[in-house]
């Protein structure tokens, strides 16, 4: 039989039909066997969900469709394993697709398989799902899978989101996207930026993303102390507390970003009339930072 060997450029390089064909003749290289197995007694469990509710397989069959389940941490010498982050309806899909070669899904599947293709290494399914998720992506929702396909390894959808954020950054500013992102997030978008863009305004964009994402830190904490401080005197001293706490978030994310050579000291020279960062802070990035400092770094001057 001549078998054509894919690289994993050139499937990406298929369309969603050529990939569900390819699909097809994957499963079609193995489907006697699999036949022949399945009509043995399963002697493999999966257990799925918050519940652990189980679907019983064969170890063959998952040896020889996802031989990366075995490479896992937590597959253990009782035949089982535990997807305990994917619902029952999620692993049942994709146990199916490895019997039958197909797969049926809706829209709001398109992730979860997405993720547990990728977890169990079926490279073909992982990547047509990608095809279908890149149809669903644009601005409104380009941040959240940017940050989701970093964290999987998808460098086809990685790339594309980038792209979708970096020619829309004015209507993200508008829509304050960047402020619902947590410190990790936050730096990991200032990265991207410091990388992709060129010229003299990219400092300016770090700058507004910082901004924007240290003000809301600042609203969420009041919101926070508002609904559970009822005496004005503890309130005010709550207030404080809260945002001293915020300022060192503030803080610590662009000391981390600095640590990483996103953004020079140099460059961080140009904040200095930037009311919401303090003076502290701009001291530290320019190498000369004392106590007082340090203090002001926790507090607006």
């Amino acid at each position: 039989m001549n078998e054509t060997i894919y690289s994993l450029k050139s499937l990406y390089d298929l369309s969603k039909s050529q990939l569900e064909q390819l699909l097809v003749k994957e499963f079609f290289a193995y489907q006697e066997l699999i036949n022949q197995i399945s009509k043995n007694q399963p002697d493999f469990k999966l257990f799925c969900g918050k519940n652990k509710i189980q679907i019983d397989c064969h170890e063959f069959v998952l040896r020889l469709r996802a031989p990366f389940l075995f490479l896992q941490d937590d597959i253990n010498e009782n035949k089982q394993f535990d997807f305990t982050e994917f619902e029952v309806e999620t692993v049942d899909l994709i146990v199916k697709f490895i019997y039958t070669g197909t797969i049926e899904f809706e829209k709001e599947s398109f992730e979860k398989i997405w993720k547990l293709a990728n977890q169990i290494g079926l490279k073909t399914l992982k990547i047509k799902m990608e095809k279908e998720i890149q149809e669903i992506i644009d601005k409104s929702n380009a941040i959240k899978y940017y940050l989701l396909t970093k964290n999987i390894g998808s460098i086809f959808l990685y790339r594309f989101c980038e792209s979708i954020i970096i020619e829309n950054l004015e209507e993200l500013f508008n829509q304050n996207a960047f402020s619902k992102l947590n410190q990790e997030e936050i730096i990991q978008i200032i990265s991207m930026i410091e990388s992709r863009i060129k010229g003299r305004n990219k400092i300016q964009i770090i700058l507004k993303i910082i901004e924007d994402w240290g003000k809301t830190i600042d609203e969420k904490q009041e919101n926070s102390e508002l609904s559970q401080v009822n005496i004005d005197s503890d309130n005010s001293q709550q207030n404080n507390s809260e945002n001293i706490f915020s300022r060192k978030i503030l803080f610590d994310t662009i000391h981390q970003i600095q640590e990483m050579k996103q953004v020079s000291k140099t460059q961080f020279e140009t904040i200095q009339d930037h009311s919401f960062l303090p003076l502290g802070i701009i001291r530290k990035f320019n190498g000369n930072e004392n106590e007082e400092n340090a203090r002001r770094a926790n507090n607006f001057n």
